[in-house]
C-alpha cells in the first residue's frame, strides 16, 4: 500500500497502472467466543491473546510469555499460541516457568498447522490477535486478515505494514515492546473490554465489512483489461 500511495503522489502519469490487492483470505467455522473458550479449556471472563502462524522470535513470543508471569498483569489475561514452532521456540518453552504458566493453564499451546475447524475455533475464542513484530515486517500478513475477517482487534508494534494498517485504520493499540511496564499497562487497560477496547473492535468490525475477496477478482480483471 506505502509503494502504491508513493507511485501515485510521485508519478501520476503511471497511477492507474499500479493496483494494491490486499491479501484475499477465508475464515470459516467461527463460533460464538464463549463456545469456543469453553471448548479449548478457557473460562469465559479470560482475556485470549492469540498468537497464530509461524511462532517465531521475530514476533516477541519469548517477549509476550515473559510478561504473562509478571504479577502486575491481570490474573485474567491468557495466551493461545497457535502454529509451527522455530527450535528456539521449542526450547524456550521448555524452561520451568513456561511449563508452569501451561500447568496453570495460562499459557495454551498447538505445535503444529491448524485445519480449518481449528483456525476457526482459536480466532474464535481470542479477543485480542498478537502482530508484534520486534523489527517490523514489510510484507503482507496473513494474521491480520485472518483477525479483521473474525472481527478482533489487534496489537502490534510501531514499524512496518501491519503498524501502517493499524495506524490508518485504529484496529488495536501500538506498542514499543522494550517497554515492559507500558506493554503491561495496556494489555490490562484491553482485558477491562471498557471503551478503550471497544473503540477498536468498532473498528474492525467495520473493516471486516467490506468485501476484499470480491475488490481482488475485480482489480484483477481491471488490470487485465488495461493491458489489452
Amino acid at each position: 500500500p506505502l509503494f502504491v500511495q508513493y507511485i501515485k503522489t510521485k508519478y501520476i502519469n503511471l497511477s492507474k497502472k499500479i493496483h494494491y490487492f490486499e491479501e484475499p483470505v477465508e475464515l470459516n467455522y467461527l463460533k460464538k467466543g464463549n463456545t469456543a473458550k469453553k471448548e479449548l479449556k478457557f473460562n469465559s471472563k479470560d482475556f485470549v491473546i492469540l498468537i497464530y502462524g509461524a511462532i517465531k522470535s521475530s514476533k516477541s513470543v519469548t517477549n509476550l510469555v515473559q510478561i504473562l508471569q509478571k504479577k502486575k498483569l491481570k490474573k485474567n489475561i491468557k495466551v493461545l499460541l497457535c502454529g509451527v514452532q522455530t527450535k528456539e521456540i521449542k526450547d524456550f518453552l521448555k524452561q520451568k516457568n513456561c511449563i508452569n504458566l501451561i500447568r496453570k493453564n495460562k499459557l495454551k499451546i498447538i505445535n503444529k498447522f491448524l485445519n480449518l475447524r481449528e483456525e476457526g475455533r482459536v480466532f474464535s475464542a481470542s479477543d485480542l490477535v498478537w502482530i508484534v513484530y520486534k523489527e517490523g515486517s514489510f510484507g503482507s500478513s496473513g494474521v491480520l486478515f485472518l483477525a479483521k475477517k473474525s472481527k478482533k482487534p489487534i496489537i502490534t508494534s510501531k514499524s512496518g505494514i501491519p503498524y501502517w494498517f493499524n495506524k490508518k485504520f485504529m484496529l488495536g493499540p501500538s506498542i514499543d515492546i522494550n517497554n515492559e511496564e507500558q506493554v503491561i499497562n495496556i494489555l490490562n487497560k484491553l482485558s477491562y473490554k471498557s471503551l478503550f477496547y471497544k473503540k477498536f473492535k468498532k473498528n474492525v468490525i467495520l473493516r471486516s465489512k467490506e468485501n476484499y475477496e470480491k475488490k481482488f477478482y475485480l482489480n484483477i480483471l481491471k488490470t487485465l483489461n488495461f493491458f489489452k
